[in-house]
C-alpha cells in the first residue's frame, strides 16, 4: 500500500466516526493532491502547513470564526493519524496547537481583507476577459433586454475599472468625471484637480467605440458636458451610482466566471465583497506608489489623504507646478504592470 493509499483509508476511517469536519479534511486533501504532497504526506514539514492556511486564507477560509474551524479540523486529523502510530503528525498538532499560529493567521486575515488589493495577475487577466467578451459580442443581436442590459453593464463596467486605474478616485467621484469632448481627434487629456492625464489611444477608442454603440442600440446621444458615466447609465435607465456600479461589475464577473472577484467577507451579507469597486483605486494607488510615484502628487490627484507628508505640501502656486505633477503622474501609470491591459 502507498503513503497515499495509506492516508486515504486512515481518512476514511476517521470520517466514518465524525464526520464533524468532512468538508474542511477534504479542503486539506485537494491542497495536498494540487501540490503533490499525497505521496510525502507523512514527512509534511511546517512550511507546508504554513502554506496550506496562507493559500486558502482569503477565498476559502475567509474569517476568524472559519480560521478555527479549520485549525480544529488539522488538530483532530493529526491526532488521529498519532493515535494509528504515525508519529510525524506530533510536531505538526503542536505547531497548529500554538496559540501564536493562530495570532498570526488572524493578523495576516485582517490585512488581506482590508487591503482590498487585487493583484496584478488577477487584474490584467480580469481585464483581458472583459475586452474578449465585448469584443466577441459587440456586433450581436440580444433577443432578451436582459441579456443586452448585462452586456452593456459589462461596457459600463471596463470603462469604470480602466479610467480607475488611471485616475483613482473614490467610485463616487469617479463618476462624475468629464471625458469632454472625447469623440474629436485632438481630445488625449483628462484633467482633475488641476492634473492633465494621458488617455491611451486604445481606451480612448474602445471609450468612442462603446459611446457608438450605445447611441445605436439605445438611441441616447452624448453630450460632450455630461460625464461619461450620467450618460451611460442613462441609457439603460439608471441613475449613476455607486449600488449599480457594484451590480454592474459583479455581474461581469458572474458571466465571465471570474470567481476570485466575488468572494465575499464573513458573514455573507449583502454586497460585502473582499474586493468591491474601491479595491481598483487601492490597487491603483499601491502601483503607482511602487512605480515611484511622488505621493505628494498622487494625494493632489485624488484628492486623498494619502500621508502626512501631503498635508505639509504647498500647493498654492498651481501653475509653476501642474507640468512637474502631470509628467510625474503620467510615467507612473506608464511603468505600472497593467498599463498594457488599458
Amino acid at each position: 500500500m502507498t503513503n497515499k493509499e495509506r492516508y486515504h483509508d486512515l481518512v476514511s476511517k476517521l470520517l466514518a466516526e465524525n464526520k464533524t469536519y468532512q468538508n474542511e479534511i477534504g479542503l486539506f486533501n485537494q491542497f495536498l493532491k494540487n501540490r503533490l504532497l499525497e505521496e510525502r504526506v507523512f514527512n509534511l514539514n511546517q512550511s507546508n502547513i504554513d502554506d496550506y492556511f496562507n493559500s486558502s486564507l482569503v477565498d476559502k477560509i475567509g474569517g476568524e470564526t472559519t480560521l478555527t474551524t479549520h485549525i480544529s479540523a488539522l488538530k483532530q486529523l493529526f491526532s488521529y493519524l498519532n493515535s494509528n502510530q504515525i508519529n510525524s503528525f506530533n510536531d505538526l498538532f503542536a505547531y497548529i496547537s500554538n496559540g501564536d499560529f493562530k495570532q498570526k493567521l488572524s493578523e495576516k486575515l485582517v490585512r488581506s481583507s482590508n487591503k482590498e488589493i487585487i493583484n496584478c495577475s488577477l487584474l490584467c487577466s480580469t481585464i483581458q476577459k472583459i475586452d474578449n467578451y465585448i469584443h466577441a459580442n459587440i456586433d450581436r443581436k440580444f433577443r432578451l433586454k436582459t441579456e443586452k442590459n448585462n452586456f452593456f453593464g459589462m461596457m459600463i463596467s471596463i470603462v469604470f475599472i480602466k479610467l480607475n486605474l488611471l485616475l483613482p478616485l473614490r467610485p463616487t467621484d469617479l463618476l462624475n468625471i468629464d471625458l469632454g469632448s472625447i469623440q474629436l481627434d485632438d481630445v488625449r487629456m483628462i484633467t482633475c484637480n488641476n492634473v492633465d492625464l494621458k488617455l491611451p489611444n486604445s481606451l480612448r477608442k474602445q471609450i468612442i467605440q462603446i459611446i457608438e454603440y450605445s447611441q445605436n442600440e439605445y438611441h441616447q446621444t452624448y453630450d460632450a458636458k455630461e460625464p461619461i458615466f450620467y450618460f451611460l447609465f442613462r441609457c439603460i435607465g439608471r441613475e449613476a451610482s455607486t449600488p449599480y456600479l457594484s451590480k454592474c461589475l459583479t455581474r461581469t464577473y458572474e458571466i465571465l466566471g471570474i470567481d476570485e472577484l466575488l468572494v465575499r467577507k464573513e458573514g455573507g451579507q449583502k454586497d460585502k465583497f473582499v474586493y468591491p469597486a474601491e479595491s481598483y483605486k487601492n490597487t491603483a494607488i499601491l502601483n503607482l506608489l511602487n512605480a515611484g510615484t511622488n505621493i505628494v502628487y498622487l494625494a493632489k490627484l485624488t484628492g486623498l489623504d494619502i500621508g502626512t507628508l501631503a498635508s505639509y505640501y504647498n500647493f498654492e502656486d498651481e501653475v509653476e507646478k501642474r507640468d512637474v505633477i502631470s509628467d510625474d503622474i503620467n510615467k507612473g501609470i506608464a511603468l505600472t504592470d497593467y498599463y498594457t491591459y488599458i
